[in-house]
């Protein structure tokens, strides 16, 4: 993801979540997009709230627990300059 695309994604996320506070999706995806800003904490915390709203959690746990392990993912984050 661009910086440019970075703020109306996290725009987008943000209204998601305000209408429908039980979106887990929208959790995890702005999770990633903290995870790709470097703000590590910020996305731990959505992806704890998306591990408690949701059944699917394959999709929530891996990024998660590389960011809480300190460990990172080969490639994200790159194209955020």
């Amino acid at each position: 993801m661009y910086r440019q695309q970075a703020q109306p994604a996290l725009q987008d996320f943000n209204k998601a979540i305000s209408i429908r506070p039980d979106d887990a999706p929208a959790y995890l995806n702005r999770g990633l997009l903290y995870q790709l800003q470097n703000q590590h904490q910020l996305a731990i915390d959505d992806f704890t709230t998306a591990i408690g709203l949701t059944q699917n959690l394959r999709a929530v746990c891996m990024p998660r627990s590389e960011l809480a392990g300190g460990g990172r993912s080969q490639g994200r984050g790159q194209r955020l300059r």
